[in-house]
C-alpha cells in the first residue's frame, strides 16, 4: 500500500511490485474499478470451475451461505437437473395437443 500526497490532498493506493495500481489503471483507461471487484471475480471463477458452493463460502469467509449463493447461477449445470425433471414429467404425460420437436437432430 502506498500513501502519498499531491498538493494538500492525501491518497492511499495499492501497490504491486512497487507500482501504484490505481495510477496504472488510470493510465490504462480503467476508471470504474474497485478493489472489491477482485473478490467477485475470485468467487465467480471458483463456481464456474465447479467448486462446491460450501467450499467457496469458506474461501470467501462468508458467515452465511446465502451470501455465497449469489454466485450459484454461474455453476456448470445450474438448474439443468430441474429442467431434466420437467422433461421427464412431460415425456411421460405430454399434453394432448403437444407437438414434439427433437432438439437433438
Amino acid at each position: 500500500m502506498a500513501i502519498y500526497q499531491r498538493g494538500e490532498n492525501w491518497y492511499i493506493d495499492f501497490t504491486f511490485k512497487g507500482q501504484r495500481v490505481g495510477e496504472s489503471m488510470k493510465l490504462s483507461g480503467i476508471t470504474n474499478f474497485r478493489f472489491h471487484d477482485l473478490r467477485h471475480t475470485f468467487a465467480s471463477n471458483l463456481v464456474m470451475a465447479g467448486v462446491k458452493i460450501e467450499k467457496v463460502q469458506k474461501l470467501m469467509g462468508h458467515k452465511m451461505l446465502t451470501m455465497t449463493k449469489r454466485y450459484a447461477h454461474l455453476a456448470p449445470g445450474y438448474l439443468a437437473e430441474r429442467v431434466k425433471i420437467l422433461d421427464r414429467v412431460m415425456s411421460q404425460n405430454p399434453p394432448q395437443d403437444a407437438k414434439v420437436i427433437d432438439l437433438n437432430p
